[in-house]
């Protein structure tokens, strides 16, 4: 089976990228619709796991309902790079500390 919109050796030909202007891949419209299944009945469900976990009263269960929170806040509000702060400084770095003690 042949296609016209392409060359002999396969490729798309000049002026044609294969695919039309604005076109969703389908593993882009999965995780849209996941997006927005989350957005309404997920949500729900993972609020109600979310609670139990952190009512529960045992230590360990809460503290993986922090870490599911956690993980979730980053969807949301995402972590800053990490860049490298290095600051050139010629000559001896002045320190004072300042330290004042309470009599009793």
């Amino acid at each position: 089976m042949e296609n016209s919109n392409r060359q002999k050796d396969g490729t798309f030909g000049k002026g044609n990228s294969g695919k039309p202007k604005g076109a969703i891949s389908e593993r882009a419209k999965v995780w849209q619709e996941i997006g927005e299944w989350f957005k309404s009945d997920g949500l729900a469900a993972y609020k109600d796991n979310l609670q139990g976990l952190m009512q529960s009263g045992n230590p360990v269960k809460q503290m993986e309902g922090m870490k599911r929170f956690e993980a979730l806040l980053e969807y949301f509000s995402p972590k800053l790079a990490r860049t490298d702060s290095t600051v050139k400084h010629e000559g001896a770095l002045p320190i004072t500390i300042n330290k004042t003690y309470k009599k009793k």
